[in-house]
């Protein structure tokens, strides 16, 4: 479903990708780890085009997405959702509107879309919010309403950045079981952004760890754990000593 093959990618003359490989399955939930600062989020940037890379392939469902026109780009971002860190919700704008953006914006009937938004909105347990603006929403209800504007197209591939960021523990395990459960329900492709070890191994299917511009390991869970790898090791444990300490 998703193949970056040799990329490369330098942003104000700091190499953040350098030979970044990687190979996503249909239907899996691909969890990627790597310190702050590493280019995850410029690898799930090149999966939905808002990044092109200076040199390699991004492969997204059998198509070299960088080789794209402009007008071919609508087609593929209607595949792809994305949940940014803090939701990105519209400040001025309800969770109608909201969730209902991109259907808004291809002049659906309001009826239609109103509909729509109600049975996103259940899909990510939350009930009949349509007139609440963000301010009256908590960091969890946010992250749900980010996530139903994510889906209401019924994309193939799901992007998350940071899901649980700013999340106490329960709610945290709340988006956690969401994750999972969207993945069997839509039958989608996941690539997540975490650095909260507790959801990375209860949600993956396999873990990739990029570490100076590139993955150095790709497993699953339970081999991410057992791995013999220093710097594995010395993150998912979160120990200051070690080789990532010198960074």
């Amino acid at each position: 479903m998703i193949q970056l093959v040799d990329v490369y990618k330098n942003l104000g003359g700091k190499q953040i990708l350098n030979g970044a490989s990687m190979d996503i399955e249909d239907g899996e939930t691909r969890v990627i780890l790597g310190r702050s600062g590493e280019g995850k989020s410029v690898c799930i940037k090149h999966i939905c085009r808002l990044m092109q890379p200076d040199r390699g392939e991004v492969w997204v469902n059998g198509a070299d997405i960088s080789r794209l026109k402009e007008s071919e780009l609508g087609e593929l971002r209607k595949t792809v959702g994305l949940l940014f860190q803090y939701a990105a919700l519209f400040d001025s704008m309800n969770v109608l509107e909201n969730v209902g953006f991109t259907l808004f914006e291809r002049k659906v009937p309001v009826d239609e879309i109103r509909e729509r938004v109600r049975e996103t909105l259940k899909m990510v347990r939350l009930g009949d919010i349509l007139d609440k603006m963000p301010s009256e929403l908590s960091g969890g209800m946010k992250k749900r309403v980010g996530l139903a504007r994510s889906i209401i197209q019924k994309p193939k591939i799901l992007l998350y950045d940071e899901p649980t960021t700013g999340l106490d523990p329960v709610t945290s395990d709340a988006i956690n079981d969401l994750i999972i459960h969207l993945a069997k329900q839509l039958k989608v492709t996941s690539v997540v952004i975490t650095h909260d070890m507790v959801s990375a191994f209860k949600i993956a299917t396999k873990i990739s760890f990029l570490y100076q511009g590139r993955f150095i390991f790709t497993g699953t869970p339970e081999e991410t754990r057992e791995s013999d790898d220093p710097i594995i090791q010395q993150f998912i444990h979160g120990r200051s000593d070690g080789p990532l300490s010198n960074m």
